[in-house]
Formats: C-alpha cells, structure tokens, sequence
C-alpha cells in the first residue's frame, strides 16, 4: 500500500475519473480514494472544470463529498487574479485550474498533488522554485 504525505492538492484529473466509471483512470481514483488517507485540497475553478465532464450524478456525488469536507477547498479572493494572471503568463497553456492550484500550494506550503496531468504539472512552480510531485 502506497504512503501519501499528511497534505495533497487535488486537480481536476482524479476528480473526474473518480466519479466517473467510464473514465480510463476510474480504477486507479477508486484505488486512490481507499487507501489514501490524507487531507486532500482543491479550489473553485478546479471543482469547476471537473464538473464540466461529469454527469449530474457525478456532479452530485462530488459535491456531497466537498461537503463533508472529504475535501477542503483553499478559497481565492480578487487579490489573488493578479498572481493568477502571472502564473498563467509564466506558463503559456496553464488554464485558470492550474494557476488555481499554484497558489494554493503557495498558499499551503505544499506541493504533493494527485493530478493525471503530469506534462504541465512537470513544468508549473511556485514562486520559490518548488516543483511539484505527483502521487497519482
């Protein structure tokens, strides 16, 4: 069984394979979700995207699983759209989840995340220089 560190970000990837049985990475989120026992992280846009791909029931099951605080969003106020403008400008291609995401592991002092993206989150870093590590 995998070891997870206490903290994880979690992009839009597992979210959306989770709750979605036909998604190619649905065994793999489920496998995740039950032996996975950190507390996971997220923001808005991300919940955003992923509900975009997701079914009303997926839609549904996901919030509820916010909801019970299974996962913690990092808010995002009006003073963090000029970082989000930079990381997006940094990093041509980065989509509002992404920067999203940036800031809150800056926020959070944490860069363990559960993303199936790993091409961008192989080159996104925080503004100290942290990469980031992939756990899924």
């Amino acid at each position: 069984m995998p070891s997870y560190p206490r903290k994880l970000l979690v992009d839009a990837g597992p979210l959306i394979a989770l709750y979605k049985s036909t998604d190619k990475y649905h065994g793999r989120a489920v496998a995740f979700s039950k032996a996975c026992a950190a507390t996971l992280h997220t923001t808005l846009p991300v919940l955003t995207e992923a509900a975009h791909f997701l079914d009303d029931a997926g839609k549904l099951a996901m919030l509820k699983t916010v909801q019970r605080e299974a996962v913690l969003l990092v808010d995002l106020s009006h003073t963090d759209f000029d970082r989000l403008a930079r990381v997006i400008e940094k990093f041509p291609g980065a989509d509002l989840a992404d920067a999203s995401l940036v800031i809150a592991a800056e926020r959070l002092d944490i860069t363990d995340i559960v993303t199936v993206d790993r091409t961008d989150f192989g080159r996104y870093r925080t503004k100290s220089g942290r990469a980031f590590v992939n756990h899924f």
